[in-house]
């Protein structure tokens, strides 16, 4: 029978120092990299999440302000206390950062912007009542806008008003890299024809 030896690691075998530190930069690299991917994917989510919220909310206003204006009348670019008075501010000229009309129970309705530079909200007002703030805590509006084309009534206007709000802001957060800045725009005819 055919017997081998067996060699014997000497007792001294092993991991140098240097050959340690370098698979632990190694490592420590690995994972500054890795948390470093993390924490940028969860800002990105984060920041998705604030965009989602404010879109929604956005959604929510527009959408009340169309309906309300589709069934209204007498549209005028500015605050205009006058149940009958109408007013264009075309696109191309200075647009108007509030914007009245009559609704559908006759009562003189103003949306605005913000009021000053610290303001960052939308407000409607129905004349004689508060504001309501329309945006919700989440949402600093920055500007807001409004153009108004044929709102005249009578044989010397002949277009079908047409109302278009943008709507400029962004997702509040206490981290610059999470906030979502957005510029939304609905555009606006009533349901009936002018006349």
């Amino acid at each position: 029978m055919y017997f081998s030896k067996k060699k014997r690691i000497p007792s001294s075998a092993g991991f140098t120092v240097i050959e340690m530190l370098v698979s632990i930069a190694v490592f420590f690299t690995v994972v500054v990299l890795a948390m470093t991917s993390l924490l940028a994917v969860m800002d990105a989510s984060q920041k998705a999440r604030a965009f989602n919220t404010v879109m929604s909310n956005m959604s929510v206003v527009l959408d009340r302000m169309a309906r309300e204006v589709r069934l209204g009348r007498s549209y005028y670019c500015g605050i205009s206390g006058g149940v009958n008075n109408t007013r264009n501010c075309l696109y191309g000229s200075v647009p108007a950062t509030s914007f009245s009309f009559t609704n559908k129970d006759g009562e003189r309705v103003l949306y605005s912007g913000p009021a000053n530079a610290n303001d960052t909200s939308m407000y409607r007002r129905v004349f004689g009542y508060q504001n309501e703030i329309l945006n919700g805590s989440t949402v600093e509006i920055e500007s807001f806008r409004v153009y108004v084309e044929g709102s005249g009534s009578g044989a010397s206007d002949s277009k079908q008003p047409l109302v278009t709000f943008v709507i400029r802001g962004q997702a509040k957060s206490n981290k610059t890299s999470t906030r979502a800045p957005f510029e939304i725009q609905t555009t606006v005819t009533p349901r009936q024809f002018d006349r």
